[in-house]
This record gives C-alpha cells, sequence and structure tokens, in this order.
C-alpha cells in the first residue's frame, strides 16, 4: 500500500491507473544512467528504502530533488537520443569523442552553442555523481 500512496503523490491518478503507476516504477529504461549511475542508483535505493521505512517528508523532498535533476539531464536524451548521451559523455567525463561514432550515430552537436545549452545541467549531475 505504501508503494501505491508513493505513486499517488509523483503520478497524477488522471494520467494512469494505479497497475500502471506501480508498472511505471519497476520498468524504465534510462539513458542517462550511463553517464551518472551513482545518480540514478541513488533514485532507485531511496525509494525503495523509503517504501521499506515509510516515507518522511524528508524523503519526499531528496527524491524530488534528485528526480528533478535527472529529468533536467533526460532532456538532452528526448532532444538528440544516442548523439547527445555520447557527447555528454565525452565533454563531462573526457570518454570516447562524439565525432567518432559510427553511421547512423555519427556527428555530434555542430557547435558548442548547442553544448551550451545543457552544460550546466550537466556540470551540476557531475558534481553530484562524484559526491556519492
Amino acid at each position: 500500500m505504501q508503494l501505491e500512496a508513493l505513486v499517488r503523490n509523483f503520478i497524477p491518478q488522471a494520467l494512469l491507473s494505479t497497475k500502471q503507476s506501480t508498472d511505471i516504477l519497476k520498468a524504465a529504461i534510462d539513458g542517462l544512467a550511463g553517464v551518472f549511475p551513482r545518480v540514478v542508483v541513488r533514485l532507485f535505493n531511496l525509494f525503495n528504502e523509503t517504501i521499506a521505512s515509510g516515507i518522511t517528508k524528508d524523503n519526499i523532498k531528496e527524491l524530488r530533488d534528485l528526480q528533478f535533476k535527472i529529468c533536467e539531464g533526460e532532456k538532452l536524451v528526448a532532444r538528440w537520443g544516442v548523439v547527445g548521451l555520447k557527447e555528454a559523455l565525452a565533454r563531462v567525463w573526457d570518454f570516447g569523442g562524439a565525432k567518432g561514432a559510427r553511421l547512423p550515430i555519427a556527428g555530434g552537436f555542430e557547435d558548442d552553442k548547442e553544448w551550451s545549452k545543457w552544460e550546466k545541467v550537466y556540470q551540476g549531475l557531475k558534481e553530484l555523481e562524484e559526491s556519492l
């Protein structure tokens, strides 16, 4: 029952039935987890700890803060897909290269102007990742 109560706080029931709500929390493929795994695992673990021990205002605040930061990063994934993730991985962690991919995902951002839209969010996620 606690899971259903938590779901009601985060996902409007007008959008999803209870079964859909709980299923959506169990099954997600998250591209951002490949760039910031500790951040995503922290959200997952905190959610499970909260379900096991009971919901507190502090838990809800941390869950919402983490989810917001992750969602901000996911906007790049929604806009650019694999190309954007490769670009972020190269720029944030200096791992790989956005330009060296095979077709059809070769390329990356055309210029630094596009990265400037995402840099602050990804720098914040990097700092959070390094703190965990």
